[in-house]
This record gives structure tokens, sequence and C-alpha cells, in this order.
């Protein structure tokens, strides 16, 4: 009996050993994962300040040379792609320039030797009715097509930051100045009342598109709503609400387009009718820019934004403690020093 006792005494101790020995290794294992997770984060942290001594060049050569082949390739086609859509847009931003030279003069309607009197559109843009807004709507719209093709250029937010801010602060200043004016000029719109009413829905989606945006970067420290957001998912939903944003502010070339198209084809289904020609093209092709845009950067959200891969950000520094951040993508996590990348 006794010798059972001892035999199951010394079997406890032995198994209470055991148990001992796997926590104290489970222990030093994590402590030892917890180690590593440290100097890892202390060498990005390391990385990123010094990063942000280099110069611009200095990022952009380092980056290029971190590339894989395929990465290269892929940001050669972006590159490409991007100054398409820049000549399209200064392309069209000029187009309405030179479009609105004319009406820099406004429209004297007790003048008769003014022909403007007699456009479809344009004709009620008189000092006391429908000029002023169209030069402060003009004003704003211009501005925010020049500088708002900057913010798509990826290389730009990630290398200047600063820059991508300021051009931000600058576009959203424009945006408002814009909507102002298009409040005082949606009543003088040609059209009648459905143009109006689509002028009036694309004002809108300029404003709620650009306080969206704004929504998830501004005093993120003081919002309550968006505090269980990560910073990454804020940026992203930041750069979606500006796409769509951006989409409205293109309407207005989008506008041209299609109604320099649709007008060859009414002219000649109307036997050159001036009057039904415009009143025609002029309403379908208002609400083809204001819809029509919307769904493509719907489209371009869903198909090229939300399918980039996940990654892993590291915040430091910055405005309070929010603003600098570091990237390091998923396929690249068994070297991310190599391949940090500024959000």
């Amino acid at each position: 009996m006794e010798k059972d006792n001892l035999l199951s005494n010394h079997n406890n101790n032995t198994n209470t050993s055991k148990n001992t020995s796997n926590n104290n290794t489970t222990t030093d294992n994590h402590m030892i994962t917890d180690n590593n997770s440290h100097e890892i984060t202390n060498e990005i942290t390391n990385e990123i300040l010094h990063k942000n001594k280099l110069s611009i060049c200095e990022r952009i050569s380092k980056g290029w040379k971190n590339m894989t082949k395929k990465e290269k390739i892929i940001f050669i086609i972006k590159t490409i792609l991007w100054f398409f859509f820049l000549i399209f847009t200064w392309g069209g931003t000029a187009t309405i320039i030179g479009m609105g030279a004319r009406r820099i003069i406004p429209v004297d309607p007790n003048n008769k030797n003014d022909n403007r009197i007699h456009e479809y559109v344009g004709s009620t843009y008189t000092i006391s009715q429908g000029y002023p807004g169209l030069v402060i709507h003009a004003t704003g719209g211009v501005i925010c097509l020049f500088i708002g093709v900057f913010q798509f250029q990826e290389s730009l937010r990630k290398n200047i930051l600063i820059l991508h801010k300021i051009i931000g602060y600058i576009y959203s200043i424009f945006i408002v100045i814009g909507i102002i004016g298009a409040i005082y000029l949606i009543p003088f719109s040609a059209g009648g009342q459905t143009n109006k009413f689509a002028f009036s829905l694309l004002t809108v989606t300029w404003v709620c598109t650009l306080g969206m945006a704004l929504f998830y970067v501004m005093f993120t420290k003081y919002n309550p709503f968006i505090k269980k957001l990560t910073k990454m998912e804020r940026i992203k939903r930041h750069q979606e609400w500006m796409i769509r944003n951006y989409a409205a502010s293109l309407a207005a070339i989008t506008l041209r387009i299609y109604l320099g198209l649709l007008l060859v084809i009414n002219f000649s289904s109307y036997q050159w009718d001036y009057l039904t020609s415009w009143t025609n093209a002029y309403t379908s092709c208002t609400w083809l820019s204001v819809v029509g845009n919307l769904v493509i950067a719907e489209i371009y959200i869903n198909m090229v934004v939300r399918r980039k891969k996940k990654s892993l950000v590291v915040v430091v520094g910055g405005d309070n403690g929010e603003d600098d951040s570091m990237i390091i993508n998923n396929e690249k996590k068994e070297n991310p020093i190599a391949y940090l990348e500024t959000v």
C-alpha cells in the first residue's frame, strides 16, 4: 500500500514538473515572439525615420529597385493610363475654358447685336441673372478639374504625402466655391425643370461625396463614428468617396462630349432644326453625364480599389499620432524592411 502511494506521488510530481516545464516553454516562446515582433517594429520604425529623410528622387529610386519585374510592368502601365487620364481631363478642361471665353462678358438682352441672346444655353447669363453664378461656378469647377487629377497619381501619394494633402485642401475649398456658384446658377439653367433637377442632383452629389470623404480623415481623434475603423480602412473609404466626388466634377467634361456627339445625330435627324436638336440633346446628355459618371465610378471602385490586397500598417508619429504610416505588402512579409511604402 505504501509502495502504491509512493509511486502515485512520484507520478504526480513528474506530471506537475512536465506541466510546469511546458508552461515555461510556452511562456519562453511567447517572450521570443514578442521580442521578435518588438525588434521588427523597431527596425521598421528606424527605416521609416530614415526614409523620411531621403529626397523625393532617392525615395523613388529606392522604391523602383525594390520592385519585382511584375510590379515594374504594372507600375509602367498605371503611369501610362494616368497620363491618358491627365490628357483627357486637361484637354476637356481647356475645351470648357475655350467655349466659355465668349461668356466672359455678360449677355446684354437689350443689345440686338449680341447673338448670344438667341442661344439655347447661355441666353440667361445676364449680369442680373445667371452671370455671377456662372463666374463663381466656373472658377471653382475649372481649378478642381485641373488639380484633382494629381490626387490619382499613386507615386505622389506615397512619396510626397504632404503635397497630396495640400492639393486635397485646395481642391475641397474650390469644390465649395463651385457648389455656391451652382446653387446660384441652377434656377437660370436651360432645359426646363428636368435639367434643373439633374443639375440639383449633381450639386447634392458634390456636397455629399465631399462631406463623406472629409468625414473619414478630418478630426478623427474626436469622431466617435470611426473609432472602430483602422487607419487603412479610413483611408480606403476616403479614397472611394473622393473618386465619386471627382466623377461628379468630370460631368462638366462628359456633358460636352455627349452633347457634341448627340447634336450631330439630332441635327441630321431633325433636318437641322436648331431648337429641337438642342432641347432633346441637352436634356439627355445632362442626365447621361450625371448618372453615367457615377456608375463608372462605382464600377472602378468595386473592380479596382476594393480588389487591392490588404496590407499590414505600422503607424509612427505624425499629427495627432495618426498621419504618418507605412505599408508592408502581404506578399513581401518575409523581408518587410525592404518593401516599405508610405501611405
